[in-house]
């Protein structure tokens, strides 16, 4: 995930739209083959090297145009002239970060379905495993514990079902020219708009300003936090549940190794679930600046530009390190399952004292003084 966002990466996504806009140009006859061609051959950053990027950008102060420069400089016959033909900053930025978008949700699709598979494994281990229900903290009845990795296993599913709806509408670009109008791309804007995003794999944003629109971006950052906050109950679960006056699931600890505390080394601590519950509170306050982003004057405004060079890659890494950090679905140790006995008679202690409270205080009520 971190590879995905690197500034290399995002590089070559820049290059790749620019390569794919150049095509469709030359397809529908309005820049010569010839040039199409040098510029694909060249939107690489083998040739077109960061380091050369970003020394451009020292002097002249705009990042995406400094592609443009390093570009044009590196095609040496017609290409040079047909560079960002007609096009705006954000028609190469906004398809760019979808293309990065779409290989990041490659990433956490196998991650959920591999949390999937671990969980559906933990509830056919544990479907017979009784365990004490709680409420309010307190005894309340008998479950099993392949009853709550079932819920959870039905909530990771519709997670799955959600990335797939955010996908459908996410995964969109925009080549239109400045303000969103397609004039700059001449008659043929909309023909060169839809060929350059099938070569890329997106589908057009539909109407747009000179951006894609925001709430887009919003609905992406609003899932991944959505996700974290799920992730951070499955921890806080298991952080309570391996309690000392509980202990009934435990993290795993490589007792000739790990250390749980400088003070007391043998100590257990459930530092897995509590990572993914920190790592969960910075998660959901992305959402705050992901919406602010919203609102843009008029056609387009950078306000919305400094905060997503954050909050874009933190919300996926985020989301990414969370599921591998969490100890609950892969290695979780069971004292309950060792001692299930035990926690099988206290289960019937609960339940016999639910059954014998309204026989207690009867008898309570026939033998209390007037």
């Amino acid at each position: 995930m971190r590879r995905i966002f690197e500034e290399e990466n995002k590089l070559q996504r820049w290059l790749d739209v620019e390569a794919a806009v150049a095509e469709a140009q030359a397809f529908v006859g309005d820049i010569p083959k010839e040039a199409a061609e040098e510029i694909g051959r060249n939107a690489n950053t083998k040739i077109v090297t960061l380091d050369h990027v970003k020394g451009i950008e020292k002097e002249i102060r705009h990042d995406l145009m400094a592609m443009v420069v390093a570009l044009s400089e590196a095609c040496t016959g017609e290409g040079r002239k047909y560079v960002h033909y007609g096009l705006t900053s954000y028609d190469i930025e906004d398809s760019a970060t979808a293309l990065q978008f779409k290989e990041a949700f490659s990433v956490l699709e196998k991650r959920l379905g591999g949390l999937e598979a671990i969980l559906a494994s933990l509830v056919r281990k544990h479907r017979a495993l009784l365990i004490v229900g709680r409420t309010h903290g307190r005894h309340a009845g008998v479950i099993t514990l392949g009853l709550k990795f079932a819920v959870w296993l039905e909530e990771v599913r519709r997670y799955q079902q959600r990335l797939k709806q955010v996908k459908e509408r996410v995964l969109v670009g925009k080549i239109l020219g400045i303000v969103g109008n397609g004039a700059g791309l001449g008659k043929n804007a909309l023909k060169i708009q839809e060929r350059a995003l099938v070569k890329l794999g997106l589908k057009p944003a539909g109407l747009v300003t000179q951006v894609i629109q925001r709430d887009l971006h919003a609905e992406t950052i609003c899932y991944l936090s959505l996700l974290g906050s799920s992730l951070d109950k499955f921890a806080t679960e298991i952080r309570n549940l391996q309690r000392s006056e509980i202990s009934e699931v435990m993290e795993p600890f490589e007792r000739d190794k790990q250390v749980g505390s400088s003070a007391l080394p043998s100590k257990r601590n459930p530092e897995l679930s509590e990572r993914v519950s920190s790592m969960a509170k910075l998660m959901r306050g992305l959402v705050i600046p992901a919406l602010e982003n919203i609102p843009l004057w008029h056609e387009r405004d950078i306000s919305n530009s400094a905060s997503e060079r954050f909050i874009f890659p933190m919300s996926f890494i985020l989301a990414d390190e969370m599921p591998t950090s969490n100890a609950c679905p892969r290695r979780l140790g069971s004292p309950a399952r060792e001692h299930g006995t035990k926690l099988g008679a206290i289960a019937r202690r609960v339940a016999c004292r639910e059954n014998c409270e309204p026989a207690r205080k009867e008898r309570s009520t026939k033998t209390r003084r007037p």
